[in-house]
């Protein structure tokens, strides 16, 4: 670079020394190993710019070609330039420095016909106390519990695991709209709508414990950050069709010798701050129909698993879908499936090792929302022919499966 060099002046250039490995070319082969198929290449954005922040796409993948009239065309916005550029100009564009994010995508199959997606985003964000507790934005509140427990014991930030505004949380939101034709001009085929987690829950805690529900609330947010919570179809004419919302659940465990045990562990010394164990799950999808009116129809699937309804043949956790329940627009319940789960797990294996199994059903019962029995699957693996059992290799041997039933379907103790 040639100065004097800042955010907004001088010449910036990349370093033409440093090498950087990229994938060229796949070409497909035969079964004789000999006869080939065009091969399909790729290109790379190789125009850095002189700003500072390098122009959008420099060192990304920017073409495709299938070698037979097919290609792919992306397109770049470097992320710290958009918030460099906005008005009024926030203080730390610089936070995604050399971060890029796909703007358009054009598809064309070589016989005259493409289509573009266009891509549009919420606001980005890192790791971060929230510009409200001294931190950057663009969150006003903190997004990370981690970062709050080390505040909280005045201790530096830069001991983490994962650094004060190191680690990218994505965006808030992204739109993707797709065209019938290489431009926004041609008419629009499909627009939808996607929200994320990125930790923040609109709230500062007054206190790193159990006790505060605001960093309760933050501590489950860190197991769903980048998870999307809601996505959203729309028509051409921006009207709502369809739209599913994600509820998800954390299962948390002990770190500790001192937890597993049942003592309570005071977090200043607790070594692993900041570093907990949670199983994360899916515990509600809720999908809404809209059928030509702003009045939806409804309907809500409930996930349970293993950590609160165990259905193992050993009563072990290994983080098992055990059961679904649908219901209906007036929230009646119409169906409930179980899965019940043979395991072969050694409490204390020997030297030599032994099989770990855990995700075998030996049993799927439907129901209707009264109990009723609808339907009822058995499965028998290694050969064997009692319920619930499986051998050292889990190979699945005979199934029996019955619908229809004229009795009531009783499910397992």
């Amino acid at each position: 670079m040639t100065g004097p060099c800042s955010d907004s002046g001088g010449t910036f250039g990349p370093d033409p020394a440093y090498r950087k490995l990229t994938l060229r070319s796949l070409t497909r082969l035969g079964n004789d190993g000999t006869s080939a198929l065009p091969s399909t290449s790729f290109s790379y954005g190789t125009t850095r710019g002189t700003a500072k922040r390098a122009a959008g796409g420099w060192n990304r993948l920017i073409s495709v070609n299938n070698g037979q009239g097919g290609t792919l065309s992306l397109a770049y916005a470097n992320i710290a330039q958009v918030y460099y550029d906005r008005m009024p100009q926030p203080t730390w564009y610089n936070l995604f420095f050399d971060r890029n994010r796909l703007t358009s995508k054009t598809v064309s199959d070589g016989r005259g016909n493409s289509s573009l997606t266009s891509y549009s985003y919420g606001e980005a964000a890192m790791n971060s106390l929230g510009t409200n507790n001294g931190g950057q934005g663009p969150n006003v509140e903190p997004n990370s519990a981690a970062l709050v427990m080390w505040d909280k014991a005045g201790r530096p930030a830069d001991t983490l695991a994962v650094g004060n505004q190191r680690e990218f949380r994505g965006h808030s939101a992204m739109t993707e709209k797709t065209y019938d034709g290489p431009t926004t001009g041609a008419p629009l085929l499909a627009w939808v709508e996607h929200s994320f987690y990125q930790g923040d829950v609109g709230c500062t805690p007054a206190a790193a414990a159990t006790t505060d529900s605001c960093f309760v609330a933050l501590r489950n947010e860190e197991f769903v950050k980048g998870r999307e919570y809601l996505t959203v179809w729309k028509s051409a004419a921006g009207a709502r069709l369809k739209e599913v919302a994600h509820t998800f659940t954390s299962a948390f465990y002990p770190n500790t010798l001192a937890e597993l045990s049942g003592s309570n562990v005071v977090w200043p010394e607790y070594t692993r701050n900041g570093l907990w164990r949670a199983f994360r799950y899916e515990s509600q999808t809720l999908e809404r129909q809209y059928e030509g009116s702003g009045t939806s129809v409804e309907k809500k699937t409930t996930y349970a698993y293993d950590v609160s309804e165990n259905t193992n043949s050993n009563g072990a956790v290994y983080g098992n879908l055990s059961r679904e329940e649908l219901y209906d627009d007036a929230g009646v319940r119409q169906r409930i499936t179980m899965h019940f789960y043979a395991i072969q797990d050694v409490a204390t294996p020997p030297a030599s090792g032994s099989p770990y199994i855990v995700n075998r059903s030996w049993a799927d019962y439907t129901w209707d929302g009264s109990f009723q029995g609808l339907a009822y699957s058995a499965s028998f693996y290694d050969g064997g022919t009692s319920q619930a059992s499986i051998g050292a290799v889990g190979d699945l041997t005979r199934q029996s499966a019955f619908y229809d039933l004229p009795w009531p379907l009783i499910r397992p103790a």
